[in-house]
C-alpha cells in the first residue's frame, strides 16, 4: 500500500493471515527500485510475489528470515531524502517549503520531485501528515485531559476546526469519536 492520506478499509475473507510492513518514508527506496511512487499513494499495490519474503515460513522461523530478506535486499539508492525526513519530524511542520530546500542544499522543486518519488506525497503533504501524526498521537495519550484546542495549538493548527477537519481527513472520523472509543479507552487504560 502507498502513502495512505484517507482511511481505508480491506475485507478479508475465509482464513487469512494478515502480514505488513510499514516502511519509514522514504525507506522503501533502500529495497527496492520502483520507478516513482507517486502513482501509489491511497492504493493497495499487488508485489509479484519474488518481491516478497515467503510468508508459509512457521512464526518461528518467520521473523529471522523477514529480517535475512530485507537486510539482503538493502542498497543505498542514487538519492535520498531520509536526512529531509529526519528534519521535518524532529522539528515538526514549521518549514516553509523554500526553507527546507536550503536547509538541505537543493530547490524547491528539486525536493517536490524527490518527495513524490520517494514517497509518493509533496513535502508539503508529508508535513502536514506529520502534524497530524503529532496530534493524533497526543489525543491518545492525553493522560491530563488537556483541551483539543490545546493540543492543536501546540501541534502548529490554527484552531480546534483545523485539526478536526484533519482528522476527518485522515482517519474518516473526529476527535470526539476516537476520545470516546473503546480504543482510547484501552490505550488509557494501559500503564505504562
Amino acid at each position: 500500500m502507498g502513502t495512505t492520506l484517507r482511511p481505508d478499509e480491506q475485507v478479508l475473507q475465509g482464513e487469512s493471515r494478515l502480514f505488513g510492513i510499514q516502511f519509514k518514508p522514504g525507506a522503501f527506496t533502500y529495497f527496492y527500485k520502483w520507478d516513482s511512487l507517486n502513482n501509489s499513494a491511497n492504493q493497495v499495490l499487488e508485489f509479484d510475489q519474488k518481491l516478497f519474503p515467503d510468508i508459509k515460513k512457521t512464526i518461528q522461523y518467520f521473523i529471522p528470515y523477514v529480517d535475512q530478506f530485507y537486510l539482503d535486499r538493502l542498497s543505498h539508492p542514487r538519492s535520498s531524502i531520509m536526512s529531509v525526513v529526519a528534519d521535518i519530524e524532529q522539528h515538526g511542520h514549521q518549514f516553509k517549503i523554500e526553507v527546507l530546500a536550503k536547509r538541505h542544499y537543493t530547490t524547491a522543486r528539486q525536493l517536490e520531485r524527490q518527495f513524490n518519488q520517494h514517497i509518493g506525497i509533496s513535502p508539503k503533504e508529508f508535513m502536514n501528515l506529520t502534524r497530524f501524526k503529532n496530534a493524533f498521537e497526543k489525543i491518545q495519550l492525553n493522560r491530563s485531559n488537556r483541551s483539543l484546542s490545546d493540543i492543536a495549538w501546540e501541534c502548529g493548527y490554527y484552531d480546534h476546526a483545523h485539526l478536526t477537519n484533519d482528522f476527518k481527513r485522515y482517519t474518516g472520523t473526529t476527535p470526539s469519536t476516537l476520545i470516546l472509543s473503546d480504543f482510547s479507552k484501552t490505550i488509557a487504560s494501559d500503564p505504562w
